[in-house]
């Protein structure tokens, strides 16, 4: 759709009727698709730190996701408190440190599961679930729809 839209620029004719027979509709299909999805924001979506502890503790987390990292091994990582740790979580992205890793974890499932490649089940061990029951429920209830009719969608 990219490529198609770069078709017309902001210096394109309004006189030539050819061109706008097709940019208008495909321009206003856009803009009604973009203000629907605008309209039902997902969740899926990981929160950005303001702090320099905080960038690191997510960027060391995002890093950890297939381990069974703790928050006192994210806080020993990063030299701060978990105390101070936690207070940086509920500040600055208002959700816990096991709420983000969660979250970071099943958005990097559905990253993973995009690609036909690794088995459903390779895909909850690099995301650090030890179980497949644990990752589907999870997934589910992330989603909406099971890991397996997930990729389908994906053609994988």
């Amino acid at each position: 759709m990219l490529l198609y839209a770069m078709r017309w620029n902001r210096e394109r004719d309004p006189a030539d009727s050819a061109a706008n027979q097709l940019a208008d509709p495909f321009f206003q299909s856009l803009a009604a698709v973009c203000t629907e999805l605008a309209a039902q924001p997902d969740e899926f979506w990981l929160p950005q730190a303001q702090s320099a502890e905080l960038a690191a503790a997510l960027a060391y987390t995002l890093a950890h996701l297939s381990e069974s990292v703790t928050v006192s091994d994210v806080a020993q990582a990063v030299s701060v408190s978990e105390r101070t740790l936690a207070r940086r979580f509920a500040e600055e992205i208002s959700m816990t440190w096991r709420h983000y890793v969660r979250r970071a974890r099943l958005i990097r499932a559905m990253e993973l599961l995009a690609d036909a490649n690794p088995s459903i089940l390779d895909v909850a061990y690099a995301v650090g679930f030890t179980s497949i029951s644990a990752f589907n429920h999870a997934f589910r209830a992330f989603t909406g729809e099971t890991p397996s009719s997930y990729r389908k969608r994906f053609g994988g």
